[in-house]
């Protein structure tokens, strides 16, 4: 009988930590047989589109509600008890009801044996109501949620420990949040499966003088990159106030920030107006270029600021281009990045200390190189996606044994 399961959770685009992850594992599972369903949550238009072998469903909250009339009986029982914790509205309890709703049809009409979801509240909570209905087989994924949401998780304990009942195996992408369940006061097992990149599209020589001549900066030119959601949390607030430093102390130093577009995308755009041709701002750059605009850099930045921070894919992208990465010392950023050996780690919030690190390894070209190296190794041995995605099989064959 051929393996079968539903990924739920967001989907390219737009690209991100889960939505890159999901993309990546779906294409090996139909490489080696699967019969793969996504549903996502990501995007502005619903319907399914076909993408590598298997469809991916996608539900705005508009597609949700059209669904209303279809709620049996229980359902609606559901929608007024079992959801009750779900999120703080009814109106946000009953749309995960409709998801439930949704994919439930999946299941019975393609046979589903195994759903993988990613977030407690949510994804996890559909999946562990169509477990107990149904017996399909669950894996939750918990990211940083419980750091960023602890208080709606403390309200909602019984949800939480709902799921973790009805799930066969609780997943993370690092130690860092798989460890936010002590936040709770509870301490379930865990497994850490630290997501990967494509090591093989992400590789230093792709593309960075073109770039460069694109941007008219120089082969001499100290370029540095952010490549993240234009957001607070982010910690882009802390590079823009760094930067002004940096240049005084390098005139010729240059700024790329990349990623998709927030919150503080107009202040990175008022930043490029106070220094012109030294801060470039390109929101939403295609996943496709990314490689090239890395390997246009000199070093990367990734100056997250809260604990939400799980990992840091862009870091291992930056890495596996050959880049030195200076990280905050939050989250699981010390999973990826070695200090003194692939990158530095600075005190979040602090742009002093970063302008500091950057304007260091700037001025000193052999050990960027250095972390260069051993960064590319690092990512090669530890946080290359195929090793990811045969892990992730692993586990799910593991549960359907």
């Amino acid at each position: 009988m051929r393996k079968s399961i539903i990924l739920l959770g967001n989907y390219p685009p737009p690209y991100g930590g889960v939505p890159t992850h999901i993309k990546y594992l779906a294409d090996h599972l139909v490489g080696r047989g699967w019969d793969v369903h996504v549903v996502s949550f990501a995007g502005s238009t619903t319907g399914v589109k076909h993408s590598a072998g298997y469809p991916v469903y996608r539900l705005t909250r508009r597609s949700r509600w059209a669904r209303l009339w279809q709620l049996s009986w229980a359902d609606t029982v559901r929608a007024v008890c079992q959801g009750r914790g779900v999120l703080r509205s009814a109106r946000s309890r009953l749309s995960w009801v409709l998801t439930a709703n949704f994919v439930r049809e999946l299941v019975k009409r393609h046979n589903i044996t195994l759903i993988s979801a990613y977030h407690l509240l949510g994804a996890g909570t559909v999946g562990s109501w169509l477990n107990a209905e149904l017996g399909v087989r669950l894996v939750t994924t918990v990211f940083g949620e419980i750091y960023s949401q602890t208080e709606l998780h403390r309200r909602h304990i019984d949800d939480v420990c709902r799921v973790i009942a009805h799930s066969q195996r609780l997943l993370s992408c690092s130690h860092h949040c798989a460890a936010s369940f002590k936040e709770l006061g509870i301490d379930p097992q865990v497994e850490v499966v630290h997501y990967g990149v494509d090591v093989r599209h992400f590789r230093p020589g792709s593309g960075g003088n073109v770039v460069r001549t694109r941007l008219g900066i120089g082969t001499d030119v100290p370029l540095v990159i952010y490549v993240a959601r234009m957001v607070q949390e982010m910690g882009l607030h802390v590079l823009l106030a760094a930067i002004p430093e940096v240049i005084r102390s390098h005139p010729k130093a240059a700024f790329l920030i990349a990623g998709n577009r927030g919150e503080l995308t107009a202040d990175a755009e008022a930043m490029a107006m106070r220094f012109p041709n030294r801060v470039f701002v390109m929101p939403d750059v295609p996943y496709p270029d990314l490689p090239a605009y890395y390997d246009a850099s000199t070093l990367a930045v990734a100056p997250s600021i809260n604990a939400r921070a799980c990992l840091g894919l862009a870091i291992a992208e930056a890495m596996a281009t050959e880049r030195a990465v200076i990280g905050s010392r939050v989250g699981g950023t010390a999973e990826v990045i070695v200090e003194g050996e692939t990158g530095v780690l600075v005190t979040p919030g602090d742009a002093g200390a970063l302008a500091t690190a950057i304007i260091a390894l700037v001025d000193n070209e052999a050990a960027r190189a250095e972390m260069g190296r051993r960064g590319r190794a690092r990512a090669l041995a530890h946080f290359d996606k195929e090793v990811t995605n045969q892990r992730m099989e692993q586990i799910f064959e593991e549960i359907l044994a």
